[in-house]
């Protein structure tokens, strides 16, 4: 909330006035957050720099978070949370994200609860504007066309007074360790369709396994013709479509097998899905494959750095994942420098069937007994939809209405 609410007001300029600057210039400025950091993006013409400058440090350094542009922003959040709430894949990728992050921030939706978004003040956010944001904290990139001279020289103009704050920080909790296989389903009666997730913890983006397992992973799900989308939708039929991702942070990452079925197809395409983490974790990988996702992986690489931003987000997190220098440009070579073996070693080290999380959001009682004697051996959670509280340790609201806590859901 503190990063949309940047552009929504400072102390010169009203949120109508930020935006008209901008568009005069016709120039694009936005503010945001994700599980790292928060991100503000501005983009104009070389002449009009100075001008997208003069707004974009104002709203960073003097937000003015004014109670009716709160007001404005919560009833706008509210509404994307109810649309959230009633969606059942939704519901299904932060039940998914929960347990396997546990107490980790990584794991709460970023969006908030309808509870939790209704306590924020505008003194809450300026709180944590005035204790996070800091120049030291902070990266600034510039793309386009503007000289090293001209980038410091407008840095310092706008950002040079900026002060340093000291700032202790801390990891967060690590994921919870693997804990078998555990099997969440999330009642939705009359459900004609059934959301499925599974998968366990991953890496984190700076780990030196994380060039081997893109290739590993964009053989397994990492695309529309990968084993587990070919498999499962194209032969199969059980599916519009299914992919795996590994998701990294800073700190940790997760992976996600992600896709939906009809429901009287749940137990067989979930069967499927595990049966085929299995394949590949037991090293069921050809040379072909490995061949194919390389040279896609390789030859998209130049596509994808084609745009100013694009650039400026590569740089940025080179520096912000402390990866090695030079990384950007030696990525493409490194893709293709993967062998066979690392991919095995990949799929055989971070895809497991034994430590798995799955989380089921449909009709439960049309699959559930089929489902227990599929996985005989899983440890089963079962709450009614309206039920769900992510943020609960059990993952279910209170029986008091009051909001939950927070902590690690137990099966």
């Amino acid at each position: 909330m503190t990063a949309s609410m940047l552009t929504q007001g400072t102390a010169r300029r009203s949120a109508r006035e930020i935006a008209e600057a901008i568009d005069f210039v016709g120039g694009t400025l936005e503010a945001g957050a994700g599980p790292d950091g928060t991100n503000v993006a501005l983009a104009v013409v070389r002449k009009d720099l100075d001008t997208g400058l003069d707004v974009m440090s104002d709203c960073v350094l003097h937000p003015s978070f004014r109670a009716e542009e709160l007001e404005r922003q919560r009833q706008q959040l509210l509404s994307e949370l109810v649309v959230d709430y009633s969606a059942p894949e939704q519901i299904a990728t932060m039940v998914f994200e929960r347990v396997v992050y546990g107490d980790s921030p990584y794991g709460w939706p970023e969006k908030g609860t309808p509870e939790t978004v209704k306590k924020l003040t505008p003194e809450e956010l300026a709180r944590f504007h005035d204790a996070r944001y800091a120049p030291n904290q902070s990266l600034l990139a510039f793309a386009g066309d503007i000289t090293p001279e001209r980038a410091f020289a407008v840095a310092e103009k706008y950002f040079g007074a900026w002060h340093k704050l000291d700032i202790a920080l801390t990891a967060p909790p690590a994921p919870p360790a693997p804990k078998g296989l555990r099997v969440w389903l999330i009642d939705k009666p009359g459900a004609v369709q059934t959301q499925i997730r599974a998968g366990s913890p991953g890496i984190r983006r700076g780990d030196p396994d994380y060039i081997p397992v893109v290739v590993m992973n964009r053989i397994f799900g990492g695309g529309y013709n990968s084993r587990l989308n070919t498999i499962v939708r194209v032969k199969q039929g059980l599916t519009y479509g299914a992919y795996s991702e590994f998701e990294p942070h800073l700190y940790a990452g997760s992976f996600e097998v992600a896709t939906s079925t009809r429901t009287e197809a749940t137990v067989e395409a979930t069967k499927l899905v595990v049966d085929l983490i299995g394949r590949m974790s037991a090293g069921d990988v050809t040379q072909d494959e490995v061949n194919f996702a390389e040279d896609f992986l390789a030859g998209v690489y130049p596509i994808q750095t084609e745009k100013a931003e694009q650039v400026a987000d590569r740089v940025l997190a080179v520096a912000a994942f402390d990866l090695p220098a030079g990384y950007n440009s030696t990525y493409p070579a490194r893709i293709r420098g993967v062998t066979s073996a690392q991919v095995r070693e990949m799929a055989r080290r971070y895809l497991t069937t034994s430590d798995l999380d799955l989380v089921l959001v449909g009709d439960t009682s049309a699959y559930r007994d089929a489902l227990e004697k599929a996985f005989p051996e899983a440890k089963y959670e079962e709450i009614p939809i309206e039920q769900v509280d992510v943020l609960a340790p059990d993952l279910r609201k209170a029986t008091t209405g009051t909001a939950g806590s927070g902590g690690s859901p137990s099966p």
